[in-house]
């Protein structure tokens, strides 16, 4: 990939119309404001992991207490490997793969912090019984 993207003259060059390897200003805005939205909705998502942890620590002996999921060193974790590809993207000069790149990753943890906040389990479903009766009882 390298060695080809570096000997590539204007005839080859030609040939893929949509390849763009510059950076132009506004690219670079662009992927400025999508990697600080993603930092902000990161950050979001991470106190609502530390929460979900304290709250698993506290209630942790109880048998009704959902799993609190992914533990927050992991979603840091994630978050660093996804700022990671796009700089790789960025630095291998792969402007439109690193604008889709970012804008999927954008929309993907914007969903899931729409998914942690509204559709948080507040409490047991009201159609199941209480632990320790049957259903006809």
């Amino acid at each position: 990939l390298h060695k080809y993207g570096m000997w590539c003259d204007q005839e080859c060059r030609a040939l893929d119309t949509f390849r763009v390897d510059e950076w132009s200003a506004s690219d670079i805005f662009l992927v400025v404001i999508m990697c600080l939205f993603m930092a902000a909705m990161m950050l979001l998502i991470f106190a609502k992991r530390v929460k979900a942890y304290e709250k698993a620590s506290v209630y942790g002996d109880d048998i009704d207490q959902p799993y609190p999921g992914l533990p927050p060193m992991a979603m840091i974790l994630v978050f660093i490997l996804i700022m990671t590809v796009i700089l790789v993207l960025a630095n291998l000069k792969f402007v439109n793969e690193t604008l889709v790149f970012a804008v999927v990753m954008c929309i993907v943890l914007f969903i899931y912090m729409l998914k942690l906040t509204l559709f948080e389990r507040k409490s047991g479903p009201a159609l199941l019984p209480p632990p320790g009766q049957s259903y006809f009882s």
